[in-house]
């Protein structure tokens, strides 16, 4: 056989791969990075978005641990009344919340949330401690106040409550509510 017709003379040498890279990634493993920085992007909003909550609640709880150490009498609950008013104007339509007095406003309270309700004694003493005497009321009735007060507040903060739909709680109120 001549050397012209030996078909091994006709490969070319041995010659090396490119380099491989490294850090280049199949595109399904860059979907996946993607969709963790969007996980983590969204678990930081979320704990921003806690933090103002947190940050909105801390003046209306720091008030309401001064009254715990308040005497339970009428004047404490004049004072939890007008934090529930302020409260409730800073979310809701000032309008029609600043108008609230007597049962009106005591009902207008009763309907932001149904897990914190006041009794019809509690409204009583919110609604008519601008006047009666400084007498005392229960100590228990009055912790009871200061805990509903407390979740009313944070239901209202909590649920975001913008001023469009404080209609809504005056139009689920009671007849004696809506204006």
């Amino acid at each position: 056989m001549n050397q012209a017709e030996n078909p091994l003379n006709q490969l070319r040498d041995i010659h090396l791969p490119e380099q491989i890279n490294q850090f280049e990634l199949a595109p399904g493993w860059w979907l996946i990075i993607f969709l963790l920085f969007c996980f983590l992007g969204y678990l930081v909003y979320r704990q921003l978005e806690k933090n103002k909550i947190k940050a909105k609640l801390a003046p209306a709880r720091k008030e309401i641990e001064n009254l715990t150490k308040s005497p339970a009498d009428y004047q404490s609950v004049n004072l939890l009344s007008a934090l529930l008013k302020r409260v409730s104007l800073l979310h809701f339509e000032r309008k029609a919340v600043a108008s609230l007095s007597g049962k009106k406003w005591g009902e207008f309270l009763n309907g932001i949330t149904p897990d914190y309700q006041f009794s019809e004694r509690q409204i009583e003493h919110l609604t008519d401690s601008n006047y009666r005497p400084n007498n005392s009321i229960a100590i228990d009735e009055w912790h009871s106040m200061l805990e509903i007060a407390d979740g009313i507040i944070e239901s209202i903060i909590l649920n975001g409550a913008s001023r469009t739909s404080q209609s809504d709680v005056v139009n689920n109120a009671p007849d004696g509510v809506r204006s």
